[in-house]
């Protein structure tokens, strides 16, 4: 069976996301879906298959605006902690 790229599972996840109300899916690397209370059946296909799944979970508003604080934050202290390193080198 053939095993799709990471990039080609995450689009995926995004259409249905895009085209349901569902919270969660489990998405085989051969693009099969499961939804997330069908765990028997994936444990079932994985064994059957011997390929891997990943659990893609919709993330609300809130999470991905905290994430992205997050990573502005960690850009900013890198940026501040450059500019110390190159006021120090021409100080000296």
């Amino acid at each position: 069976m053939k095993k799709l790229s990471t990039e080609a599972l995450d689009t995926i996840a995004q259409d249905l996301f895009k085209n349901t109300r569902a919270d969660a899916f489990i998405i085989a690397e051969n693009g099969t879906v499961f939804r997330v209370d069908q765990k028997d059946r994936v444990e079932e296909y994985m064994k059957e298959h011997e390929i891997e799944i990943k659990l893609y979970e919709r993330k609300s508003i809130e999470k991905l605006l905290k994430e992205q604080e997050e990573i502005l934050e960690e850009n900013s202290k890198e940026d501040i902690e450059a500019k110390a390193k190159a006021l120090k080198s021409k100080q000296a």
